[in-house]
């Protein structure tokens, strides 16, 4: 229906049934009466009533409805809803001789709008079909005012373009010439569409020109080859060497020039003198400074009238210098230049820049910083070199800063002065350089995190030469590896392979993964910096990557890569020293015999070529703990001593004569005298403590020998601040006989571990086993009195419950030793019988479930604990009356147990079996386990126990004569049992 797409009044007239003719031309009289007398809005209420009735079938009627309405709507300036309307009305698809009518309606509304380009458009495409010369005299002279309004609009912009570009503001000039060019080419600038119009190619040429102006060249360099033939060659020419120049492509910018230079004379060509000035800048730009310097030297011999190119030429032969590194030279032209000039001439502001440029060069950079300070004019009229002199006066006093002999005062104003300059720097030609040096001042400032907010603010705006610079300075103000590791993967991200820094990002990459530890990584990188740097680095990588690769378990790797730098490579001293070092550690780490010759032979070169080098005592070390890991102890000793005595200030002195001892005792010799000299020369060594404490040997300590005690009694009067007084509490405390004292040491044991894990200087595995080993001693004390059960119970369960977290800080070290350590499996099952103890069998039955189920998960097939584990497993049975499972979880203790179980223990579990299949009423079987132990070849009273019970036995299966007769063969041996089988036969059978 097509009243379905009109917005329909909020009431209805006509809901309950067609509307009569005469009432809708009454409708209709209302709105012509209303815009009669202008009232507008009864008007539009009238035609809005009109609407609601279905028109399909008068289409005439129908559009002079709309058109009408609309022409009220705009009259109301409801602009929106007469759009609305027309739109709508389209979109009804209307008869097309209805449609230009409609079109141009639309167009009026669009120009109400303020919309001149909508409506020329509608307009224009109306006329392709519907000649302008046939529409009414309103359309038409709407028409014309629309393209007057275009041609004035775009003239105007012109005329401003120009006006920009005079001014110097060439980009905002460039984007208004851009815009004009736009509009000529879609048709929106009548008067420039004309084919005699010279405006196009006029714009076009003053568009290329601002480009240049704003130094756009690659769009300067694409119009100009554009451009239409009738502009100027010459020109042109001229314009594109000087915008070639500009990119640096100076090959092609000479091309320009010379073609230029012939194509007239010298008389007719404005620009000549200035394309012979910039042939030979050209060549300083590529660089070749031979033909630069030729030229230049050419025009310095100009006559005096010329006397400004040959001045500007005897700069470019200082800048020819400063290339060459040649600061001096470069500064006696320059001073001769300047004595030459008048001082107010503006020439003196640029010498002094170059004079800046030398001085900065030679190093003196508080006299830099003067020259650059007078490069700048005091009007701050702009220069070529002021932006650049405003940087270089900035790392002047950046550089200054650095003086370690100026107060830290002195270099604080000096890191202020260089902040402000390189800020001022914002917004110029030099920005990026200057964001990326503010970049490198916060860091050599102390402040990172200014520098991450900096450079990833402004990334975006630097070249990508640039960006990997940013990115690079970025990661070294990364706290965290992992952001570092983010950061160079994006420098070396293909895109940034063209510049001097991919090769550089490479190697800062493998290095950030090397100190991470994150050695394959690092290998990957530190391979691809290979590949991409020159010589004089390549050494430093290898050495890196074959470091990565010791690190890594990959030795053969490694060596092969020392090899080459050693066969291939042109080492300094220095690095042959370090090479070398590396070759021989790295060989006494590879698990081949015919390495250990290597080793020796590169750690003892290292020592004996280079005495005062930076690994000689490494080397020594490398090399005595080499020949004390192959037994060769005398050679140890030997060298552990030279490197002490050598070397007695280095930090490996204290360690030496640690291990000196260590070699004496394997040999069988006095230790004690290298441990005396380690102790009283380096009290303060991490080693000095533990050198005391092994005065004595451990086993005198557990065995409780008097000397050996009394020296454990002076450890903390001497090391009161070692951790390793965790260790002497705990010998206490094994050593104690009274529960008190002993419960008293252990308590202090645990005590002193908690302090010093605290304070972080727990880092021996060894400490953190005697601090739970302290606990479980003293729990097993309180075990010994029924009323400190629980008490025990609470310090074997905090024991269990540590080991079972998988990720513990205390436990986890000595699960990485073992996957079912002792000291978690004897306090597991110490736990069990507490819960026996304590008639909490359910709890004692899951703890020995979950010792089973350890002992699977660590392969242990065979052990002391295990078999006593079957062994309580079978006794919970038996009191359950489950004799069938107790006989096999004998059976499991008697497998289990082999070779751990001593001799009284192994017939206790026959005596056992016996018990169960007696229970069982298989009194044979009992029998004949009781043979078994009573047949054993062996000294115990458990023999007699099987005798005695194997007497009841006898009773039980009613043969009483036997049953006296064993009776009587255990009283004849005397003991426990013989006592027992006295007083049976007196009680039972009346004799004794």
């Amino acid at each position: 229906m097509i009243h379905t797409f009109f917005i329909i009044a909020a009431f209805s007239l006509f809901s309950h049934g067609q509307t009569p003719e005469n009432e809708l031309h009454q409708i209709y009289q209302n709105a012509e009466a209303a815009m009669q007398r202008s009232d507008y809005s009864s008007a539009k209420e009238s035609y809005l009533l009109l609407l609601q009735k279905e028109w399909t079938s008068d289409w005439p009627t129908y559009v002079d409805i709309v058109t009408r309405l609309v022409k009220v709507e705009l009259t109301l300036n409801e602009y929106e809803e007469a759009e609305t309307l027309l739109l709508n009305l389209l979109r009804a698809a209307p008869p097309d001789e209805f449609i230009p009518r409609i079109q141009l309606l639309q167009a009026h509304c669009y120009c109400e709008k303020g919309k001149m380009v909508s409506a020329y458009f509608i307009m224009k495409k109306i006329g392709e079909n519907w000649p302008i010369e046939s529409w009414c005299g309103e359309d038409r002279s709407l028409f014309h005012a629309v393209e007057f309004s275009l041609d004035s609009t775009y003239d105007t912009l012109t005329s401003k373009a120009r006006r920009f570009s005079a001014a110097g503001i060439y980009v905002q000039a460039a984007e208004m010439y851009e815009e004009v060019m736009e509009a000529i080419v879609e048709g929106l600038y009548p008067k420039a569409v004309n084919e005699d119009s010279l405006i196009k190619k006029n714009v076009q040429y003053r568009l290329a020109e601002a480009h240049y102006q704003a130094a756009n060249y690659e769009k300067t360099l694409e119009l100009i080859e554009s451009a239409e033939k009738q502009l100027p060659d010459q020109e042109l020419l001229f314009l594109a060497a000087l915008a070639y120049s500009e990119k640096r492509e100076y090959e092609r910018a000479l091309d320009c020039y010379k073609n230029y230079v012939r194509s007239a004379d010298r008389a007719d060509l404005c620009h000549y003198d200035h394309a012979i000035f910039e042939i030979g800048l050209a060549s300083f730009r590529t660089n070749n400074l031979a033909k630069a310097q030729r030229h230049f030297e050419i025009i310095a011999k100009i006559s005096d009238e010329k006397k400004k190119p040959s001045l500007l030429a005897n700069i470019f032969l200082a800048k020819i210098h400063l290339r060459k590194n040649q600061p001096n030279v470069a500064d006696k032209i320059l001073f001769s230049l300047s004595s030459e000039i008048p001082q107010k001439d503006d020439l003196q502001y640029e010498i002094a820049y170059l004079r800046g440029e030398a001085a900065f060069q030679t190093g003196e950079y508080a006299q830099a910083a003067d020259f650059f300070e007078s490069s700048l004019p005091i009007s701050s009229v702009a220069t070529d070199w002021r932006y650049q002199a405003l940087y270089k006066l900035a790392w002047s006093y950046l550089k200054s800063a650095d003086d370690v002999l100026k107060s830290e005062k002195v270099r604080g104003e000096y890191i202020g002065r260089s902040e402000k300059l390189f800020l001022r720097l914002m917004g110029t030609k030099e920005q990026e350089k200057a964001i990326l040096a503010l970049g490198r001042l916060y860091l050599i400032a102390g402040n990172p995190q200014k520098c991450e907010t900096l450079l990833t603010k402004q990334i975006a705006s630097l070249t990508l030469e640039d960006q990997t610079q940013a990115l690079l300075l970025r990661a070294e103000a990364a706290p965290e590896y992992e952001m570092r590791e983010q950061l160079y993967l994006a420098a070396t991200d293909e895109i940034y392979r063209p510049y001097p820094t991919y090769a550089e990002s490479w190697y800062l990459r493998g290095l950030n993964d090397f100190r991470h530890k994150a050695y394959e990584k690092a290998i990957f990188a530190l391979e691809k910096a290979f590949l991409l740097s020159k010589r004089e680095r390549a050494s430093e990588i290898l050495k890196l990557e074959a470091r990565a690769n010791f690190y890594l378990d990959a030795p053969l790797a490694s060596f092969a890569l020392l090899e080459k730098l050693l066969g291939q490579f042109t080492l300094s001293e220095k690095d042959k020293e370090e090479v070398l070092y590396l070759r021989g550690l790295i060989a006494s780490r590879i698990r081949d015999e015919t390495f250990f010759p290597i080793a020796e032979e590169s750690f003892s070169q290292v020592i004996s070529l280079y005495p005062g080098g930076e690994f000689a005592n490494n080397a020594l070390h490398a090399l005595a703990s080499l020949y004390y890991q192959q037994g060769a102890y005398e050679k140890a000793r030997e060298r552990f001593v030279q490197l002490a005595q050598t070397y007695p200030t280095s930090y490996l002195a204290a360690e030496a004569w640690f291990w000196a001892g260590a070699a004496a005792d394997k040999l069988g010799q006095e230790g004690n005298h290298f441990r005396q000299t380690l102790v009283q020369e380096y009290p303060d060594s991490p080693r000095a403590a533990e050198a005391y404490f092994r005065f004595y040997p451990m086993d005198d300590y557990l065995e409780g020998k008097v000397e050996a005690m009394k020296h454990l009694q002076t450890f903390s009067a001497h090391f009161p601040d070692s951790p390793l007084v965790v260790m002497t509490h705990y010998l206490f405390g094994t050593n104690e006989p009274l529960f008190s004292a002993a419960k008293q040491s252990f308590e202090a044991a645990e005590e002193a571990f908690q302090k010093y894990y605290e304070e972080n200087k727990i880092q021996d595995s060894s400490l953190i086993y005697f601090r739970y080993r302290s606990i479980y001693e003293l729990a097993l004390l309180h075990l010994s009195n029924e009323r400190a059960i629980p008490t025990a119970i609470e310090m074997l369960e905090a024991i269990v419950n540590d080991f079972r977290q998988k990720d513990h800080p205390l436990t986890a070290p000595l699960m990485k030793e073992s996957d079912f350590p002792s000291l978690f499996e004897e306090s597991e099952f110490a736990l069990a019988q507490a819960y026996l103890q304590f008639d909490q069998e359910y709890k004692a039955q899951e703890t020995l479930s979950s010792m089973l189920s350890h002992y699977a998960s660590a392969n242990i097939n065979q052990g002391y604990y295990l078999s006593h584990v079957w062994l309580e497993q079978a006794k919970l049975a038996g009191r359950c009356n489950d004799e069938e499972t107790a006989l096999r979880c004998i059976v499991m203790a008697q497998e289990s147990g082999k070779g751990y179980l001593s001799i009284d223990q192994g017939l206790n579990l026959w005596i056992l079996q016996s018990e169960c299949y007696r229970n069982k009423g298989q009194l044979n079987q009992a029998m004949r386990m009781l043979s078994q132990v009573i047949n054993e070849d062996v000294v115990s009273s458990l023999r007699l126990k099987a005798m005695f019970l194997r007497a009841e036995i006898y009773e039980l299966q009613g043969r009483e004569e036997l049953a006296m007769r064993q009776l009587e063969a255990t009283a004849k041996k005397g003991g426990e049992w013989a006592d027992l089988a006295t007083e049976k036969l007196r009680s039972d059978y009346g004799i004794y």
